[in-house]
């Protein structure tokens, strides 16, 4: 970045310079961005505005076992991004174990209806088997 400041006329054109600042692998661009601001400033909108400039639709065409009547073919949309605001942050909170700096928890909010959805769908394990590929910690939703 060369320090000079521009101007952007909506939120979705600054969104979409972060989205080329990251697709473009020059020397010095961003792999991530960390963004703080005061509240009202419009943090969650900029984040739901770079979601939705990462997502990808595409065709999926029928598959054996879809049912009877469903179409030939459907739109699915692809995201590309992990995002934290305002609409997540009530999902869940850290305990940093601060005094003994020992074991980090993330307490998950399992009164919200979207983790009562992954109960409904059986999503955990699934989310388990996928995440043990990558991290050390146990997922699981009390």
């Amino acid at each position: 970045m060369s320090g000079n400041s521009k101007k952007y006329t909506s939120i979705e054109s600054v969104a979409k310079r972060l989205r080329q600042l990251i697709t473009d692998n020059s020397p010095g661009t961003a792999d991530y961005f960390l963004i703080f601001a005061h509240n009202g400033t419009g943090k969650t909108r900029l984040s739901m505005a770079f979601n939705d400039a990462g997502k990808k639709k595409r065709n999926r065409q029928m598959r054996a076992g879809d049912t009877a009547g469903s179409p030939l073919s459907s739109q699915v949309i692809q995201g590309d991004t992990l995002y934290f605001n305002a609409y997540t942050e009530d999902l869940f909170h850290w305990d940093n174990d601060l005094e003994n700096d020992l074991e980090p928890k993330l307490i998950i909010n399992s009164s919200s209806k979207f983790f009562k959805g992954f109960r409904e769908l059986s999503l955990e394990r699934n989310i388990y088997n996928y995440l043990e590929r990558y991290v050390n910690f146990n997922f699981k939703i009390d």
